[in-house]
């Protein structure tokens, strides 16, 4: 690794620590647009949340002082989440939309004035946990429960147009809301004809 290189991986690392330590105490709007501008994982700042939105993820609890993430705070870093989900959803789809490939990611979409700043998509990829698929099913899955838990109207968009929403997952949380309407969005997204009419004619 060459000087300038070096340089910028540095720079890449203090961003991301100093966002980590808005979102620690409330900044999570512009946390969240610090992590956007990075690339950075989805993994890692999905963990940053609760159960409710993680998880099994969730590393919430071990975080020390800080802002705790319930009531008001918890809708505020919620709507920010939003933002860089939907952010990493276009770039996650987009790709396996007209590459089909679910090995690796081109970058896209991002502005050229933070391309040096910003980590490549394809590392992101490479260093995450869990693969590509994986990867969509994990942020659409996320997105749907920061849906539900700050603003549900966009429920049923998500649902009705091509998503990577875990289906036991995203059931389970549509029946604990009572959205069935959704539900059958869900099912006939995914093709499951005949839970759909089960649903229906209940």
């Amino acid at each position: 690794m060459d000087l300038i290189d070096y340089s910028t991986a540095q720079l890449i690392r203090i961003r991301n620590l100093y966002a980590h330590f808005l979102f620690r105490n409330g900044g999570y709007e512009q946390a969240l647009n610090i992590f956007q501008e990075l690339d950075a994982d989805p993994v890692e700042v999905i963990s940053l949340y609760p159960s409710i939105i993680a998880g099994n993820l969730s590393k919430a609890e071990d975080q020390d002082g800080g802002s705790k993430l319930e009531g008001g705070n918890l809708k505020d870093a919620i709507e920010a989440l939003v933002g860089f989900l939907t952010d990493w959803r276009r770039k996650v789809s987009k790709t396996l939309n007209t590459n089909g490939d679910t090995q690796s990611i081109k970058r896209v979409g991002s502005s050229t004035t933070l391309s040096s700043l910003s980590t490549n998509v394809d590392s992101v990829i490479a260093k995450s946990s869990i693969g590509l698929p994986l990867l969509a099913q994990l942020i659409d899955t996320t997105l749907l429960k920061a849906y539900l838990n700050s603003n549900d109207a966009l429920v049923g968009p998500l649902l009705r147009v091509s998503n990577h929403c875990n289906v036991a997952e995203s059931e389970t949380l549509l029946l604990q809301h009572k959205k069935y309407r959704e539900l059958v969005d869900l099912y006939r997204g995914k093709g499951l004809h005949r839970k759909s009419l089960q649903l229906l004619a209940k």
